[in-house]
């Protein structure tokens, strides 16, 4: 699904009017599409009164057709203006003269004394749904005066707040508040999701999302709209796996993983990989650390590497690991390597030697990140905030103020598909693509979860993927994942009980 920036939605409105479809309909729909949620959610007969608080723009015209609507449903409606009726215009003042010949109660609200009325008045035991249709996309400036009142007031009341296509106050870019912004119950947004709205920064505010079709032509759509929130559909690109194939057909995966202390980091990815449904995988790892891999995992193969007594990464065996990746669909590199100066050696060999495509993690981000290297094969790198910080130079509080960017710079720079985890996890194509992923929670605040996610891309490169396509999937599958085991584990979910969920979901998806 399409997220649209404000000037996006901008477009997306006007080439629907210059279709033939009025301002006025687009505004119908979306206030009816509004008011049968509110229908649907809160039965008339349980309801007392429902308070729409309007603006005097476009927003608050949605808000006079949800009154409307609501009020022909039999529910009992109050309205609150901010400004007074003679600064609602255009087809806002249509719908508010449609309301005014109607007999809906209206208060307009112009200083601290009218505030008092609308504050009793959400305090009242009538009170039982407050509508925000106070301020919308357009909001350029922070909220101040009489509207931040207005919203602390919706704020710290305990009625649920049904927000009109964002919370009032939000930047719809962005997703941080302008000042101050509302914590909806439910917004209810429209056409399409605005970015700000489904970016980590935003959630706290939106509460639960629903986006109203009203009736804006999929011939609007424009290539450069090339943000999108990943659906189920995405799992629509797990490869088929026809019944005459055998191992080799579904991928060899190479991993170079794993150092004193960090093998558990190898063994997750590795096992990822196998339970992703990859053919045959490969772990490559220093010579003393063999035997530790050999009684960990059964059924993955493991390549001793070096000579007796080495314990870490070094550049004497590239050759043999560049022999194991040209054998290989795909290759790992990362999970639990360390930063030892031989392993940061054999690293940067790996990144400009290796033909096949690649996946980088943990360490092996750090070492590019100081090398300046750029990629030149099909790879994914799977930065958290910690990581991009050092990959692009920037303080981790700038990339978390704009994931979207940080995404897209570091993508563009590595000439690599970017999966930026956290919460909303950001996959950035070179090409300036980005998907946004909803999968996921906090659960996944644990170590390990991020070597299981490298052996979850490694496959579906290894199977054949292209990198956007197979990091997109990965990142929903992963957080998936641990939605289906918070069912039973929200905290204390380890990694390794992601490992279990993933042969399900694909069994379910087949």
């Amino acid at each position: 699904m399409k997220c649209l920036y404000t000037q996006e939605m901008r477009q997306a409105d006007q080439a629907a009017m210059d279709l033939g479809i009025p301002a006025l309909v687009l505004m119908e729909n979306a206030g009816r599409a509004v008011a049968d949620e509110i229908r649907a959610r809160y039965r008339r007969e349980s309801v007392e009164r429902i308070v729409v608080i309007a603006g005097k723009g476009n927003n608050g015209g949605d808000g006079f057709v949800i009154a409307r609507h609501l009020w022909n449903a039999g529910y009992d409606v109050s309205v609150y203006l901010l400004g007074r009726t003679s600064q609602v215009a255009d087809i806002a003042r249509v719908n508010l003269d449609v309301l005014i010949n109607m007999g809906v109660p209206i208060t307009v609200v112009l200083d601290e004394n009218d505030l008092e009325v609308l504050k009793r008045e959400l305090a009242s035991r009538r009170a039982y749904v407050c509508v925000d249709a106070l301020l919308g996309t357009g909001l350029s400036k922070q909220v101040k005066g009489l509207y931040s009142h207005v919203i602390e007031c919706l704020n710290d009341s305990p009625l649920p707040v049904v927000a009109v296509d964002v919370p009032s106050g939000l930047d719809a870019d962005s997703g941080f508040p302008l000042g101050r912004a509302v914590r909806a119950t439910l917004t209810v947004t429209f056409g399409y999701p605005k970015v700000g709205c489904v970016l980590a920064s935003g959630m706290p505010y939106v509460g639960e999302l629903v986006v109203a079709d009203i009736s804006i032509p999929k011939a609007v759509e424009q290539d450069g709209w090339n943000i999108s929130l990943l659906e189920d559909t995405v799992l629509q690109n797990i490869p088929v796996r026809p019944p005459e194939a055998h191992k080799g057909d579904f991928g060899r995966v190479a991993l170079f993983a794993g150092s004193p202390g960090l093998t558990g980091a190898a063994c997750l990815a590795s096992l990822a990989a196998l339970r992703t449904g990859a053919g045959l995988v490969t772990l490559a790892t220093p010579q003393e650390l063999n035997p530790i891999f050999e009684v960990k995992l059964t059924e993955v193969m493991t390549r001793p590497l070096g000579k007796k007594g080495a314990h870490v990464f070094t550049p004497d065996m590239l050759d043999d690991c560049l022999r194991l990746s040209e054998a290989s669909d795909a290759v790992i590199m990362g999970p639990g390597i360390g930063q030892a100066k031989a392993t940061a050696e054999f690293v940067k060999g790996m990144a400009c030697g290796c033909t096949c495509p690649m996946v980088l993690d943990a360490d092996a981000l750090n070492i590019i990140g100081q090398s300046g290297i750029c990629l030149s094969v099909a790879s994914v790198v799977t930065p958290h905030p910690g990581e991009m910080s050092r990959l692009l130079g920037l303080p981790v509080a700038e990339i978390e103020r704009d994931r979207i960017g940080a995404a897209r710079g570091c993508a563009a720079s590595l000439g690599a598909t970017v999966i930026l985890k956290g919460h909303r996890t950001v996959i950035a194509s070179p090409d300036g693509s980005v998907a946004i992923n909803p999968t996921g929670s906090n659960s996944m605040a644990s170590g390990g979860m991020g070597d299981v996610l490298s052996g979850i891309v490694g496959t579906f490169l290894a199977q054949g993927l292209p990198p956007f396509t197979a990091a997109a999937l990965s990142a929903y599958l992963h957080g998936l994942a641990s939605d289906r085991v918070g069912v039973s584990k929200a905290r204390g979910q380890i990694a390794s009980d992601l490992l279990e969920e993933i042969p399900r979901i694909l069994k379910e998806n087949a």
